[in-house]
């Protein structure tokens, strides 16, 4: 692995040397990078599995990143599940979601006659049937079309999410358990349950309730800023087959000014085409203002031949336009959170 890094590092120094530009050293943040793709010794998460989990539901990274903000900005070292699924329907309500993920997260049963959700299942015949209260259908519920829902994002949902988040090792799901008699509160592991359900105290029942929380990420420098630059990152190395080489985070100089600049993510694609990224972890309900893309890309344009922002929530016309006049020396593509997953399908189509 670090024989590839180093090779890539070299294909990368001479293609900037040709252009006037060389690699100095990597950013302060590429050790998050590497902590969270090649975890330290002892450590119990799995980096494939949660980009595999991203990349199949979009809908596990938007949760992931939720919990970081909770965790981060807000100090709650527990995610309050009711807390975001009241989130989420403020999200939904306000179509946002359709804007940070491209597919709806949820599949419901319709009526293949009026497409209602509006059935109920009864006996008949012994066999189970669906009768739609819409329409008045009667049918096999095998033949219940499964359509995509945004509107039905509920609880379990989150609780099906969250304990998908919690095999990755990212995530640790454990049991808050309450004994309301004593005014004892208890965190224990989930297989520890059972061995606490009575209070040995009083003799009461506890409440037993599943928490979920990240892991401790004291060992990252920042790790809310730099999962996306990863995920992105590893999409490009894993998905696009028209990308030769990639490098996360690494800081570009002028040979000639000194000028220093940092980017995000860098690939080279056919006949040495290189691409800089600038990512963008937006949060859901915000979107991209021009003030959010810094003046430093401005200088990528002097040695980069695609330029592409990435960002988890929407991108506006207006802040496209903005920096499409700015950087229109350069052919810059905007991507917004619903079309991350298709970067390998876009970077196709860019032209070499």
């Amino acid at each position: 692995m670090k024989e590839r890094i180093q090779s890539d590092l070299k294909y990368f120094t001479k293609i900037l040397e040709d252009k006037g530009y060389a690699l100095t050293e990597k950013s302060p943040n590429q050790s998050d990078i590497q902590k969270i793709e090649h975890p330290p010794k002892g450590a119990k998460y799995d980096a494939q599995k949660l980009f595999d989990l991203f990349n199949s539901q979009p809908l596990c990274r938007l949760i992931f990143q939720f919990m970081l903000r909770e965790k981060v900005d807000n100090e709650n070292e527990f995610i309050d599940v009711d807390k975001f699924t009241n989130f989420i329907y403020g999200v939904v309500r306000e179509n946002k979601i359709q804007h940070a993920i491209a597919e709806p997260p949820v599949y419901i049963f319709v009526c293949p006659e009026c497409k209602s959700s509006n059935y109920v299942e009864i006996k008949r015949a012994d066999k189970i049937r669906a009768e739609c209260q819409s329409c008045g259908a009667v049918f096999d519920r095998k033949k219940l079309k499964k359509i995509g829902s945004w509107q039905k994002i509920g609880l379990f949902d989150v609780y099906r999410v969250l304990s998908q988040l919690s095999k990755t090792g990212f995530v640790l799901e454990q049991n808050q358990i309450i004994c309301y008699e004593c005014e004892k509160i208890e965190i224990s592991p989930t297989i520890k349950m059972k061995e606490h359900i009575k209070c040995k105290k009083c003799g009461n029942f506890k409440e037993v309730k599943k928490v979920y929380s990240t892991i401790d990420f004291s060992i990252f420098r920042d790790i809310k800023a730099t999962w996306f630059e990863w995920y992105v990152y590893k999409i490009l190395k894993e998905k696009c087959k028209n990308v030769q080489r990639v490098i996360p985070l690494h800081k570009v100089k002028n040979i000639q000014t000194g000028q220093e600049t940092e980017v995000d993510v860098l690939a080279i694609v056919e006949n040495n085409k290189i691409i800089s990224i600038d990512c963008k972890a937006k949060f859901l309900m915000g979107s991209v203002s021009r003030n959010d893309i810094n003046n430093i890309v401005l200088d990528w344009m002097q040695f980069t031949d695609y330029l592409i922002i990435i960002a988890t929530s929407e991108i506006p016309v207006h802040t496209k336009d903005f920096w499409e006049n700015k950087l229109n020396a350069c052919e810059t593509l905007f991507i917004q959170g619903n079309e991350i997953e298709k970067l390998p399908e876009i970077l196709n189509r860019v032209r070499v």
